[in-house]
């Protein structure tokens, strides 16, 4: 039976880029009328999540939607920046100089 609230820790963190954003978009359906919770280190894997709670240390930190978190230049940001290929630091969108 339909469960209300799936939780998915670092599911994704096994397979590549392109086969995560399959899997994303298969889910995207899926998902609508369920509450997820995904645990992940990969920043876009959480692209699309409506809040997301940035823990470092066991501590929260950081909670916000994906945009705001960007803004936010904090740990999220850093993390998105380095993975993308930047050394850390953005424009105010997020995007590596």
């Amino acid at each position: 039976r339909p469960a209300p609230i799936l939780v998915f820790d670092d599911s994704l963190s096994a397979v590549d880029a392109d086969t995560d954003a399959k899997i994303r978009t298969a889910l995207k359906e899926r998902l609508k009328d369920v509450t997820a919770i995904i645990i992940s280190h990969r920043i876009a894997s959480l692209s699309e999540a409506d809040m997301i709670v940035v823990l470092e240390n066991g501590r929260v930190v950081e909670t916000g939607t994906p945009t705001e978190l960007l803004r936010s230049g904090g740990v999220y940001r850093r993390v998105s920046d380095l993975q993308n290929g930047g050394d850390g630091k953005s424009n105010d969108l997020g995007t590596p100089l």
